[in-house]
């Protein structure tokens, strides 16, 4: 991969960023993380890996989650295990998965996230709940006990205002997410499937990889800038036009967007599947 800085970020960030210490392990063929996610961006980044060019500027929230890491390490709790590796076999290949804290006392499995405030207010998202569950698998798989998991937010974008501006915002920038842990069998099943699609021939992202966002209709007034009402299909906001008697009353179409492929994805260049969905 290379890094350019098209903003100037101060030269310490840019080598810190370069420095990149992750190991996914020497024996593995695929890292956990790598094994929840798309098996089109893993080809990808394997075919074109020395052509793939990023900017400095999107590795700075990856950074600082390192950060966190760090400092969970030094912190040296007793009765905690820290930044553990762990391999397993499925179907011919070998997975690694490093956890974050194994609290000792309560058999605790925990993964630190820095994330944004919204990814805290609502319901966990799908591939925590997969990445967490993989990790437990590894723990049982090397007769480590685990008997629940769950991710310490650190939400990178808190607002003090906002907490006392609203009551359902947070009042603190840390969050506590208990994530439903996986029996044996549901682990297994889950991520031998994935397994076997990774070691397939490579296929397009779901809607839910490309953090795709379908078409809205806005309901729109004459003389007012934001939408009186967003729904999902033309007729139903020409129907809420009518039904509510919207007096200059229009109806304009929102385009959808593939969130990650649009502003996320590091290897969108080289990627068939893109021009589709344009």
């Amino acid at each position: 991969m290379k890094l350019t800085n098209k903003y100037k970020l101060p030269k310490t960030l840019v080598a810190a960023i370069q420095n990149d210490t992750y190991d996914p392990g020497e024996k593995s063929d695929i890292s956990c993380t790598t094994l929840i996610g798309p098996t089109m961006i893993r080809h990808l980044k394997r075919k074109h890996g020395g052509e793939i060019v990023e900017d400095a500027s999107g590795r700075i929230w990856s950074l600082f989650g390192q950060i966190s890491h760090a400092i969970i390490e030094r912190a040296g709790v007793e009765d905690e295990v820290n930044e553990k590796r762990l391999y397993m076999a499925v179907n011919g290949w070998v997975i690694s998965g490093q956890f974050d804290t194994l609290c000792l006392e309560n058999n605790i499995l925990v993964d630190y996230k820095t994330t944004s405030i919204w990814a805290l207010k609502g319901d966990p998202k799908p591939e925590w709940e997969a990445q967490l569950n993989v990790l437990a698998e590894l723990c049982r798989q090397n007769d480590i006990q685990v008997d629940g998991l769950q991710i310490i937010g650190i939400a990178r974008d808190h607002r003090r205002t906002e907490s006392l501006r609203y009551k359902d915002y947070p009042s603190v920038p840390i969050k506590t997410v208990d994530i439903p842990l996986w029996t044996t069998a549901e682990a297994q099943t889950y991520i031998h499937s994935r397994v076997v699609l990774h070691q397939a021939e490579p296929v397009c992202c779901t809607p839910d990889e490309r953090w795709h966002r379908p078409d809205k209709y806005a309901v729109m007034k004459k003389g007012r800038k934001s939408a009186v009402r967003l729904l999902d299909s033309e007729e139903q906001a020409e129907a809420y036009v009518k039904d509510k008697n919207v007096k200059g009353g229009y109806v304009e179409k929102r385009e959808g967007e593939n969130i990650r492929c649009d502003g996320y994805c590091s290897v969108r260049e080289f990627c068939p599947c893109v021009k589709p969905w344009k």
